[in-house]
């Protein structure tokens, strides 16, 4: 089975094994117990592996020693504020060799994670299951096991190859890609990494698990980029960041442009933007690429081009750096783009070159999901800052609906997952959502889903 972090776990004959991610073999795993064999093994949505060991459950964490990546510092002991990131780390670093026993009221018999929620399922010996979760201090907590709502949002059996966020979808010749990405948990134990590859989602295998792959390497490793198509063969993937001494915080602003052409599965130089954009949304618009974030301004490129075309100015600077307006996401319907985070929702008509501001969504919040589908913008979930210590932020599943022709929101069904700075994107009748990140209050860090909804 696939975990967050790229990693794959097997359980054979008692025997636990993982298989890191890019890795070609696989490494044990120590038991929990060296007095009763493991008989069921799962990976949950927080991060956590699971297993039941002679009728008593386990929980590991695959995670090494490094940040919490929560973007502006990490958390020490339970209860303590945030500090500044400094490349070190005050955890547990054997915690990934460590079983913690999680006490339950009766023997367990069976174990599963359910794909819409954040806990693991306990089916006990005395009747019954539970929902089990482990708090920041290691209290266990138990509920009924939620279900699935009956109409709205779904899981889909394929996931991305990793837990990722920050991440650019665009589709073309039918399939949707996706790039850019994280800067931290892969592998076990999971560490830093900046993603350097593109994926591929092909939605005619949407019901299986194998509906994404890894079709090409990046020309470089980067994160926050930007990623467009014009036409069915090339994809623009620009802008960006990248990271300095292994320090996920320590970012440049990048200004690059590659494309990719499908057919060839060949990358190639174009010219570099304007302007370095660290935080860049990309849309195809009047039969050209633009770019926007990290500066008022925003440039376009067409076919041929040679050089980057200034446009119209924003009347924000779009990005989440401290004299910024916050963290975003776009969408286009036509040749409108639609720019959804904190400051609320604007609007740009590049056939005009005209910029508005829009009625805001009810509860905006920063670097949300963003799609058009059926005509409208779709504004999910986001990041809420929560400055209480071990809370990082309040978590929200919210939907708003924005409709260009009334000028009005409303609200949509609630994702299964509190997510941010993931990508979405519509495939006609269907609505999906692919990786984001949630803050974990047991992990105590943001956890990188790489869980795909779909909402027909």
């Amino acid at each position: 089975m696939l975990d967050m972090m790229g990693n794959t776990w097997e359980l054979e004959a008692g025997a636990i094994t993982v298989t890191p991610a890019g890795a070609d073999a696989a490494v044990a795993v120590p038991a929990p117990s060296e007095d009763a064999a493991t008989t069921h093994l799962v990976t949950d949505f927080e991060g956590f592996v699971w297993c039941v060991a002679g009728g008593a459950l386990h929980r590991l964490n695959p995670r090494g020693a490094g940040y919490t990546d929560s973007g502006m510092g990490k958390r020490g002991e339970v209860g303590a504020a945030p500090v500044d990131c400094v490349g070190e780390w005050d955890g547990n670093a054997s915690q990934h060799r460590e079983w913690l026993a999680v006490a339950l009221p009766s023997r367990a018999t069976a174990l599963a994670a359910p794909t819409h929620g954040d806990h693991v399922v306990v089916s006990l010996e005395d009747g019954g299951a539970q929902a089990v979760t482990v708090d920041v201090a290691g209290a266990v907590q138990t509920s009924e096991p939620p279900t699935a709502a009956a109409d709205g949002w779904r899981a889909l059996p394929g996931v991305l190859p990793c837990g990722n966020h920050d991440i650019a979808a665009t589709s073309a010749g039918g399939k949707v890609y996706v790039a850019g990405g994280a800067l931290w948990w892969r592998g076990y134990p999971a560490e830093t990494h900046m993603f350097d590859e593109l994926w591929c989602f092909d939605p005619a295998q949407m019901e299986s698990a194998d509906a994404w792959s890894v079709v090409s390497k990046l020309p470089s490793k980067i994160a926050f980029s930007g990623l467009a198509a014009l036409g069915d063969d090339k994809l623009y993937c620009m802008g960006g960041c990248k990271n300095s001494d292994g320090i996920p915080n320590l970012r440049s602003d990048e200004q690059q442009l590659w494309i990719y052409d499908i057919a060839t599965g060949a990358w190639s130089d174009g010219p570099p933007m304007l302007v370095p954009r660290q935080e860049v949304a990309a849309l195809e618009l009047c039969g050209r690429i633009y770019a926007f974030g990290c500066d008022k301004s925003c440039e376009s490129i067409g076919v041929g081009d040679t050089a980057w075309k200034a446009e119209a100015e924003c009347p924000l600077v779009l990005g989440g750096k401290p004299d910024m307006a916050g963290q975003y996401a776009a969408a286009a319907i036509g040749d409108t783009a639609y720019f959804a985070g904190p400051f609320g929702l604007l609007s740009f008509d590049a056939a005009a070159g005209a910029w508005a501001e829009l009625p805001s969504p009810p509860n905006p919040g920063a670097c949300p999901l963003t799609a058009s589908h059926k005509g409208k913008v779709y504004v999910m979930a986001g990041f809420y800052l929560d400055e209480a210590p071990g809370r990082m932020c309040t978590r929200h599943k919210n939907v708003q609906i924005y409709d260009p022709e009334t000028s009005t929101w409303s609200e949509g069904p609630a994702l299964p997952s509190c997510e941010a700075w993931g990508a979405a994107i519509s495939l006609g009748d269907t609505l999906i959502t692919a990786g984001g990140a949630h803050w974990s209050r047991s992990a105590r860090t943001f956890v990188f889903d790489n869980r795909c909804f779909a909402l027909s």
